[in-house]
């Protein structure tokens, strides 16, 4: 529908002319009535309208003088003209204005649905006209700007930003969205995007939007100039977005004056975009050189060594059905991570080999909760998914924190028989008692005094006994020393000999080769044996 005003001098003719006309039927619909040219002047640009039917001589500002001030400010506003004389001095001067039509007083309401009619086809033919128009800049517009965003080739020094963009004090500004989108939905998905996109810049004639190398992009006219603008702004384009259940991500590079200025913003945006799995908080993200940190390239990798280290202290955290410690271990072990890598891809990848390496031993060690296991090794590949660090962390530590309380859960015995259960199977790895005090949030001094209450020997005593149990097993196999040494946990061959000598009474070499030999389980001497 197209707004009209009746503007007339005469109560009369303004209320016959609303009610007497089938406005609706002809596509328009009465927004408002004005006395007198000042009056209709002062309702318009409160609230512009798109046709003023207006009587030629009123007091005060009459109708002629009522369109050339509208003219004079810029408005484009149809005029159809009421007049009770025939002067054709009226005539040709309303003609001059351009005005859109002429009827006489008494008006015959045939005549006035004739001139509507006209009108309101004149007026459909130019708003498409004008919506042609308008495609053809922004297409323009956009090319414009792919092209000096696309390229590393010199712009067009004539390039006029003013005329293209609009002048800017602060300098322009991209903002790039990268929104999370199904794959067999981007393309229609993203031109939805775009158009709520648009929606939010039409609102603020904030700038323009294009597409460039699979991102949207904004050109700002005028740049951000704070944090708390860059975060006003996100809170518009989530309001925008959220309907559509679109999760997006921003960034910014800085303000420009020119072309070159204009692909360098392009450029940091895209780096900033490219980190986005660092990036926390909605907002805008806007480049910073210091924040982003080093290239890929400058990486400092973890070793396999240090790798097998944090999946071995969250299998014993695993294995003891320490819920929140196993939280804790896999947020510990991730931020070790990421302070050695820079990209997605490197923190994800070596994560993901921490939880393997974890999950497969405790699938080896607890065949009993070999399908929990499963289920938690079958998701890791939607756990790399994650858009951001945070999130891929948090959704990790969920997931085995509640495998550790199944574990927990199934076991009730005291902490020092879950300790001693726990040498039992893992008397081959670098046990130490603060690690499980750690584990068990104990006092490591207190929690030797309570193991050695209950068990009568220290920690390290008890762990030497099993182990060199257990070698006296593997060397009766027919495996070598130094394989025997590594397999219950003593790195140092050397070291391993004065071990076993001491709760042995002989060395493992000469052990071994007393052919047919078998020492029972009693014949690993206590400390008190020694005395």
């Amino acid at each position: 529908m197209y707004k009209v005003m009746i503007v007339d001098d005469e109560p009369a003719i303004r209320s016959g002319l609303a009610s007497l006309i089938d406005w609706n039927t002809l596509g328009f619909e009465v927004t408002g009535t004005a006395a007198n040219g000042r009056e209709a002047l002062e309702r318009y640009r409160e609230a512009a309208v798109d046709l003023m039917v207006v009587d030629i001589r009123m007091p005060g500002m009459d109708g002629l003088q009522l369109i050339q001030e509208i003219r004079r400010q810029g408005g484009s506003c149809h005029f159809l003209i009421l007049s009770g004389y025939s002067d054709f001095n009226y005539a040709k001067e309303a003609i001059g204005l351009g005005v859109d039509g002429y009827i006489l007083k008494p008006v015959d309401e045939e005549e006035m649905a004739e001139e509507l009619r006209r009108i309101g086809s004149a007026m459909m033919r130019e708003m498409e006209l004008e919506k042609r128009r308008r495609i053809s800049e922004e297409i323009y517009r956009e090319r414009v700007l792919q092209a000096i965003v696309g390229g590393d080739g010199e712009l067009d020094p004539s390039l006029n930003l003013d005329a293209l963009f609009g002048r800017t004090d602060t300098g322009y500004q991209v903002v790039l969205i990268a929104a999370d989108l199904p794959k067999g939905e981007a393309v229609l998905r993203q031109t939805a995007v775009r158009l709520a996109v648009d929606g939010v810049l039409r609102s603020r004639s904030a700038g323009f939007s294009f597409f460039a190398d699979g991102y949207l992009g904004i050109l700002l006219r005028e740049a951000l100039p704070n944090g708390r603008a860059l975060t006003d702004f996100y809170r518009q384009l989530h309001a925008a977005l959220e309907p559509g259940g679109i999760r997006f991500f921003a960034s910014a590079g800085g303000p420009a004056s020119d072309p070159e200025g204009i692909r360098a913003s392009f450029r940091e945006a895209v780096r900033v975009v490219q980190s986005r799995f660092l990036l926390e908080g909605e907002t805008i993200h806007l480049y910073r050189e210091e924040e982003l940190g080093p290239a890929s390239g400058e990486e400092t990798p973890l070793s396999e060594a240090v790798l097998r280290q944090m999946a071995d202290k969250l299998l014993f955290a695993l294995e003891l059905g320490q819920a929140d410690r196993v939280q804790e271990t896999v947020r510990e072990s991730g931020d070790r991570i990421r302070a050695s890598r820079r990209t997605a891809s490197g923190i994800k990848t070596d994560l993901a080999h921490v939880l393997t390496l974890t999950l497969n031993k405790l699938a080896t060690q607890q065949p009993g909760y070999a399908s929990s296991v499963k289920e938690r090794i079958g998701a890791i590949p939607d756990l790399l998914a994650s858009p951001t660090y945070r999130e891929l962390v948090k959704e990790a530590a969920r997931q085995l924190a509640g495998l550790a309380s199944e574990i927990g859960n199934a076991s009730s015995a005291p902490v020092i028989k879950q300790i001693t259960s726990f040498i039992e199977q893992h008397y081959g790895e670098n046990l130490k008692l603060e690690t499980l005090a750690e584990l068990y949030n104990y006092n490591s001094g207190y929690l030797g005094k309570l193991f050695r209450s209950e068990t009568g020997e220290s920690f390290n005593t008890y762990l030497d006994r099993v182990r060199i149990r257990h070698a006296i097993e593997l060397l009766g196999s027919g495996l070598k020393v130094h394989q025997v040494a590594r397999l219950v946990g003593y790195a140092n061959v050397d070291y391993f000999h004065s071990k076993f000598k001491k709760y042995v009474g002989e060395s493992p070499s000469t052990y071994k080769g007393k052919e047919g030999r078998t020492h029972p389980e009693g014949s690993v001497r206590s400390e008190d044996d020694r005395v």
